[in-house]
């Protein structure tokens, strides 16, 4: 049986860059070939960049998983659903600058659709999207972290969406990233 990939939330990657964390979780998943990137990772992390080394780093990171196909992207439907998570909270509780959560919609919603294990500091925030999405949610779980040690699992059972086929291809390529 296949291990399920993982995406590393940016809450994951900023301490590990920093050399303060996760080293030996995130090298671990990589070696095993699990890991994948997320665009909207990615991207969040060249905003956060201070110097022309941090660049440097992230363009090898990006030209690891990239070379592979390990990136995982949102799709136009990933887009929709984002849109409509966050009306929906808004309906619900009132107001959200949606630029505040818009990226954790997209990193979330597009790490299920392939199946993922989401990796994140931030897992109360996750949890309260996978809550909203309900009946629509995909394959894959929220795995809460801090400092190295697990601090919550939120499991998001498969019902109506299967993986694509570009999710079932990227699980079955071997190698570390």
């Amino acid at each position: 049986m296949r291990s399920q990939p993982i995406v590393f939330d940016t809450s994951v990657y900023i301490p590990y860059f920093r050399r303060e964390a996760y080293r030996s979780l995130i090298e671990a998943q990589t070696r095993r070939g699990r890991n994948r990137l997320s665009s909207v990772v990615i991207q969040e992390l060249y905003t956060g960049t201070r110097s022309p080394t941090d660049k440097r780093l992230l363009d090898e990171l990006d030209r690891a998983f990239t070379s592979r196909g390990y990136v995982v992207t949102p799709e136009h439907k990933e887009w929709v659903l984002a849109g409509q998570l966050l009306n929906q909270y808004c309906r619900r509780h009132g107001f959200l600058d949606p630029r505040s959560h818009v990226a954790d919609v997209l990193i979330l919603i597009s790490a299920l659709r392939v199946g993922a294990v989401l990796i994140t500091e931030n897992v109360r925030n996750f949890a309260m999207w996978l809550r909203l999405m309900g009946r629509r949610r995909l394959a894959g779980a929220v795995l809460g972290v801090r400092l190295g040690r697990t601090i919550s699992r939120h499991d998001s059972p498969q019902l109506d969406q299967r993986p694509s086929s570009s999710a079932s291809k990227l699980g079955s390529q071997r190698g570390a990233v």
